[in-house]
């Protein structure tokens, strides 16, 4: 079997991250590719889905909740206030004053 060599420019950090991680998989980076490389073979395609991370969070109703009242508090006094102002309002709150 002929071989041949690939060179890849990454970025630093997101090789180092994904070498940690191949490394507790106990595989390194060549063999993580040749495995991609494999996949992609026998799926005919990319081996995992492709697709926009919006769309992903947009069809989960938790999600789309949560971002709505992330909105909603940042349009309100709520965005300004402190770890602490906002646990005093809780407080308050939950104490019924």
């Amino acid at each position: 079997m002929a071989t041949t060599v690939l060179q890849v420019r990454l970025d630093e950090n997101l090789k180092n991250e994904a070498a940690e991680i191949f490394e507790s998989l106990g595989i390194d980076i060549p063999t993580a590719i040749r495995i991609f490389f494999k996949r992609a073979v026998a799926e005919k395609g990319i081996p995992f889905e492709l697709r926009d991370p919006s769309a992903i969070y947009n069809a989960n109703p938790g999600w789309k909740a949560f971002m709505d009242l992330r909105k909603q508090a940042q349009r309100s006094a709520a965005a300004g206030m402190s770890e602490s102002e906002i646990e005093a309002e809780i407080a308050a709150y939950r104490s019924g004053k």
